[in-house]
């Protein structure tokens, strides 16, 4: 099965905790996950991070720094029964800002 999605989450860190979100709905319901989602039309990358930290948070990003993209591609094992599912992960490393990662005041 494949399926198209270009999810969009970012890091926030402070007193080295990681901010997460515990997922209400969807394939993966009451796990935990990073604040994203999709972009909206005409939205970049930054726009679509700002907006899903203050939807899924509550929490207004005021300011970010160390601005990376990754591309994460995941195969999944179908032979696993979906608690047990083992993935495999392929990333890919740009040099030009469009996540927002780290450093967002809470």
């Amino acid at each position: 099965m494949v399926i198209d999605y270009l999810g969009i989450y970012g890091v926030c860190l402070k007193e080295n905790k990681v901010l997460c979100i515990k997922k209400a709905r969807g394939p993966y319901k009451n796990r935990f996950d990073l604040p994203g989602g999709s972009q909206k039309t005409s939205e970049g990358f930054t726009e679509t991070l700002v907006r899903e930290f203050l939807e899924e948070t509550g929490y207004k990003v005021s300011s970010y720094d160390n601005c990376r993209v990754y591309d994460i591609f995941v195969e999944e094992e179908e032979a696993y029964p979906k608690d047990l599912k083992f993935n495999k992960v392929h990333m890919r490393t740009h040099r030009r800002s469009g996540l927002l990662i780290s450093k967002f005041a809470l």
